[in-house]
């Protein structure tokens, strides 16, 4: 993997041309220590994650993350203004888009011991009694 970006003090001036989708980040999110990756949309760079501090503007796709936090365009005085510190960015080569699961209108969304479809959380138990159950 490949490192695109390092920060140790201040926020620095990121090229987000040269991030691609998929690349895996750490920072800080009102000082509370953040992992994920760097999801583009609609000229909009979010940071996504499973940290539920990072519960701010919602992308569509958020690469399996249960959060995401929008930058805005990324610059520096947007990160700053989001109270937000980019520690580094490291290019991830084997990161493959998967296309999002989803029931009706609701993203299925994979968290550790559960699934959550819309505003309902089911367990990995639940989860796998229903595979039983199904037809081939």
């Amino acid at each position: 993997m490949k490192t695109l970006f390092k920060n140790k003090i201040k926020q620095a001036k990121i090229n987000w041309d040269k991030i691609p989708v998929g690349s895996k980040f750490n920072g800080f999110i009102d000082d509370v220590a953040i992992s994920g990756r760097i999801q583009k949309e609609n000229k909009e760079i979010f940071l996504c994650t499973n940290f539920s501090v990072a519960n701010g503007d919602i992308c569509d796709n958020t690469l399996g993350y249960q959060y995401s936090y929008s930058l805005g365009n990324g610059t520096v005085t947007e990160i700053e203004s989001e109270n937000v510190l980019i520690e580094n960015i490291v290019e991830d080569p084997t990161f493959k888009i998967e296309e999002p699961i989803m029931i009706g209108d609701d993203k299925v969304v994979f968290n550790r011991g559960s699934i959550k479809v819309g505003c309902t959380t089911v367990k990995n138990s639940v989860v796998l009694e229903i595979a039983k159950k199904l037809k081939k």
